[in-house]
């Protein structure tokens, strides 16, 4: 590696000032500018391969210089841009304020990289290796340590390799995507420590390559989410069902074909931060449908109460997410009811005057005539089934049957509830992610 050249603190400056790539050049031997498009344009698609070095405490030095107000450094406002350097020592940008972007296409670093304190624009990792052959870590898979970072744009780690810890204390982020294929242990084969606390990201993108199969939400502890963008395979971008369900797997810390034990349980705080997320990001349709696959989810782990959660909440409401679901269900137990009404009026003797109206009696003509036999099974159907609406029917006429009795008895159990669960929703009485 000491046979490399050695990139010096002067081309560094150089290329800052304008808006140059250190150590990338064209054809004819001058430096590359830096692209403003090459999230989006892959505009780095070599390996990470070391041609050059440059200490870090002398990168750290000039990018200090450049960053304080008390030097007469200007930068070009694309920021600074180094390729395919090797990085010796470790990269310690804490406390660095910096006024335009970094981006590090196919470097390599020797040492873990520190940015506790530190702000800009953006911060890219392209491609980059992050294998460790410092001293100062017994592991040869580098770390990315951060605690109070503030990145208004972009925090970028695309196709790197050899990342062994992602740490971000009470930092905030403009936007971050988190890759498979630089975090989950399972693609990049080695063990990698994810720690984010007290962090708040405006915009969290999750991709198909954003799929952790042991799952992103156990490492989010008080996380905060602006907005959330999901961008899946294109015959599923329009279903909001299978939106908020690839969220949930991806967030969900279990892995496939495990027994649910409640260790496993993801936070019902991070599921409560990414719903209203997606709330905030306009997908109103995906944030409800979040919410109630995630409120089925937390039922599994609660056993007997879970089931009777899912059998009643789950199949009328959806666990308050959809109040109007009762009032549909309780107009089909209404026409179930008119019809055992109409059914049992060609019944003779199938009702009796009730003890209560004993000196009552029921007129015929309601049950003979078609018209007024269903006229009058209407009022009856709608008596029985409506709550608290009273037409005097059901008081007056008692069915002769005990069975009949028991099935109208049924009925206005479950009407009752239905109308409790629509109340209880549309009021808001309970908070839906406390039911």
């Amino acid at each position: 590696m000491e046979s490399l050249p050695l990139v010096s603190s002067s081309q560094i400056a150089d290329a800052i000032r304008s808006g140059l790539l250190v150590n990338s050049e064209d054809e004819r031997g001058n430096l590359k500018g830096i692209r403003t498009d090459e999230d989006v344009s892959g505009a780095f698609l070599y390996k990470p391969i070391a041609t050059a070095r440059v200490k870090a405490s002398t990168l750290v030095s000039v990018l200090s210089n450049f960053c304080s107000p008390s030097t007469a450094e200007v930068a070009d406002p694309k920021g600074f841009g180094i390729t395919q350097v090797l990085i010796q020592g470790e990269l310690d940008l804490n406390w660095i304020k910096s006024p335009f972007p970094l981006r590090f296409e196919g470097c390599e670093f020797d040492s873990s990289v520190w940015a506790d304190s530190f702000s800009a624009p953006a911060l890219s990792f392209d491609t980059c290796n992050f294998t460790n052959l410092g001293y100062l870590i017994s592991s040869k898979y580098g770390s990315f340590n951060a605690t109070r970072m503030r990145i208004k744009d972009k925090l970028r780690f695309f196709d790197c390799i050899n990342l062994g810890q992602l740490f971000l204390l009470d930092c905030h982020i403009g936007s971050f995507i988190p890759l498979a294929d630089v975090f989950d242990e399972k693609k990049i084969g080695h063990p990698c420590r994810i720690v984010i606390n007290g962090t708040r990201f405006d915009e969290l993108e999750i991709s198909d390559r954003s799929q952790f199969e042991f799952g992103f939400g156990e490492h989010l502890e008080n996380v905060k989410v602006g907005s959330v963008d999901i961008a899946i395979e294109e015959d599923d971008r329009s279903d909001e069902s299978a939106q908020a369900k690839f969220l949930l797997n991806w967030l969900d810390s279990r892995k496939p074909n495990k027994k649910r034990a409640d260790s496993d349980r993801l936070s019902p705080l991070v599921i409560d931060e990414f719903e209203d997320s997606l709330h905030r990001a306009g997908k109103v349709g995906v944030s409800r449908r979040f919410g109630i696959l995630s409120a089925e989810y937390q039922t599994g782990f609660e056993g007997v109460t879970g089931f009777f959660k899912r059998l009643i909440l789950g199949t009328t409401v959806q666990y308050f997410y959809n109040n109007l679901r009762a009032v549909w269900i309780l107009l089909g137990v209404w026409g179930l009811a008119y019809v055992i009404v109409v059914s049992l009026s060609y019944v003779s003797g199938a009702y009796s005057v009730s003890p209560m109206a004993s000196n009552a009696s029921i007129p015929q003509t309601w049950m003979s005539c078609g018209y007024n036999r269903f006229v009058w099974a209407l009022l009856y159907s709608m008596d029985l089934v409506f709550s608290p609406l009273s037409l005097g029917q059901t008081q007056v006429l008692w069915p002769t049957s005990s069975f009949v009795a028991l099935v109208f008895a049924a009925i206005k159990g479950v009407s009752l509830a239905l109308f409790a669960l629509f109340v209880t929703g549309v009021t808001g009485i309970t908070n839906r992610r406390s039911k």
